[in-house]
């Protein structure tokens, strides 16, 4: 069991520049949590709990189609490209167990922010953590992603209210940690990682040994079994429990790799689209979930079926079994601006290769 929620605002929670804080705290040095404390949330003099609603799985569909409107209008680059986040994507993630919250002003959305809970196992490090972890080994995180406010609003501390429920929010149902990507580091233990695109429309060559067979409820045993065994020496790692598993491979595709009837590798990726300015255009993006077992047969079999959805980029990030040379050999390019994994309120210091989870 997870130690009691204490109504008590510990000094990580204080402090607003929570996420570089020196974990000055009563919990043991070596612990993973920096504050098992039910979260603060700082007032704001133009927010209330009127003001804030919670998106779950059977939210209606007007609601969710005029949040992805609101994406669309101003989830944009400083070139002006957008992100479009569709119905489709917002249910997807609502499926899976999201903490979607809006600001509302005026009966409009002014703010939002979509957190993912994702299960992460922890292996190969030695501490003496308070937490106590399932059966599994697995801890409670969540993946903040698409923190968007109005421009009018940007400035004034709601991006940091939205953060703060989401703390909040997901302490409530035990989930205690959070990360998010950013092109800044923002804690003290973020990872550096590379990004690279990928122009999927030039011709991928596989070798005719090799299958791509979409997992089902047939052949699911197989696919969570070459998972599970193949991730485990990875120290930070999703690893969800098979009704998890069940309700994320109908929910989002999962392939697995299959070369002379053994499965060689696995994977899973989704797609978004990416409005850009310069022509006037809207591209699919699509962003990997994840891509393990034999390189770079996997890597390319994943590329090769994201074909089939529509996809023209190819954004990949270098952590995990995904590297520089591996990039480099598929003829990847490498952008010019770097990406950081920060987290709220865990200490573990990891390296990109350690890691194999969704980054959103």
């Amino acid at each position: 069991m997870f130690q009691k929620v204490k109504e008590i605002i510990s000094k990580y929670w204080i402090n607003m520049d929570i996420l570089r804080d020196k974990h000055n705290n009563n919990n043991n040095n070596d612990d993973l949590i920096i504050s098992y404390e039910y979260p603060n949330l700082i007032e704001h003099k133009s927010i209330s709990d009127d003001n804030v609603y919670i998106f779950g799985s059977k939210s209606e569909y007007d609601d969710i189609k005029e949040l992805s409107l609101f994406y669309y209008k101003h989830n944009a680059y400083p070139t002006g490209d957008k992100i479009r986040v569709s119905i489709e994507l917002i249910t997807k993630f609502l499926n899976i167990n999201s903490l979607i919250i809006n600001i509302r002003k005026k009966q409009k959305i002014c703010g939002s922010v979509i957190n993912i809970l994702i299960p992460i196992q922890i292996n190969n490090i030695e501490y003496s953590s308070s937490f106590q972890f399932d059966e599994n080994k697995t801890m409670k995180f969540y993946n903040t992603s698409y923190l968007i406010n109005k421009e009018k609003y940007r400035g004034k501390g709601f991006g940091m209210y939205l953060i703060q429920k989401s703390c909040q929010l997901a302490h409530k149902d035990e989930f205690r940690v959070a990360y998010f990507l950013n092109t800044k580091s923002r804690c003290i233990n973020s990872i550096p990682i590379q990004s690279w695109t990928f122009n999927v429309n030039i011709n991928i060559d596989l070798d005719g040994t090799i299958k791509i067979v979409k997992v089902d409820k047939n052949n699911f045993d197989i696919f969570y079994d070459f998972y599970t065994h193949s991730t485990k020496n990875k120290t930070f790692v999703f690893q969800p429990n098979k009704e998890y598993w069940h309700k994320f491979y109908n929910t989002f595709d999962v392939y697995c790799v299959i070369q002379n009837d053994k499965i060689i590798g696995c994977f899973s990726f989704f797609i978004y689209k990416n409005y850009v300015l310069s022509c006037l255009l809207d591209i699919n993006v699509c962003n990997r979930f994840f891509c393990i077992g034999k390189q770079p047969e996997t890597l390319l079999s994943m590329l090769k079926t994201s074909k089939k959805y529509g996809c023209h980029i190819f954004m990949l990030l270098e952590y995990g079994e995904i590297d520089n040379k591996l990039l480099e050999s598929i003829s990847a390019i490498k952008n010019n601006y770097p990406c950081f994994i920060n987290f709220y309120n865990f200490k573990l210091k990891l390296n990109p290769q350690d890691i194999e989870i969704p980054l959103l």
